[in-house]
């Protein structure tokens, strides 16, 4: 029973970092768990900005770096179109907007 548990475990990370293979300009990439982190809120934030999450699972993209500078782009084209607001609603796990929000302060320096 337990092989049979990890089995359908590794069946499932597999299945949900193939599906974020492919990027899209307007998906914030979520390093998540084995169940999912997007909630209520967060489904009413993607509404309000016109984006769409995507998460990695258990499973740790090995190019994470790539997947977080696809999410400076999203951040970049949300602090054009809708100023700082959306900042304090952003999820915590959105891979790279702690050293995006840390650059944008440095900038203003």
């Amino acid at each position: 029973m337990e092989k049979i548990i990890l089995f359908l475990f590794l069946i499932y990370c597999g299945m949900t970092y193939a599906q974020n293979e492919t990027a899209s300009p307007k998906t914030i990439y979520l390093l998540g768990g084995f169940a999912s982190t997007i909630t209520e809120a967060d489904i009413a934030f993607a509404k309000e900005f016109n984006i769409t999450y995507s998460e990695f699972g258990c499973v740790v993209p090995p190019n994470i770096k790539k997947y977080e500078k696809l999410n400076w782009k999203v951040f970049d084209a949300l602090n054009v179109n809708f100023g700082n607001n959306w900042q304090s609603k952003m999820k915590t796990n959105a891979m790279g907007f702690d050293t995006w929000k840390r650059n944008q302060r440095n900038q203003k320096k």
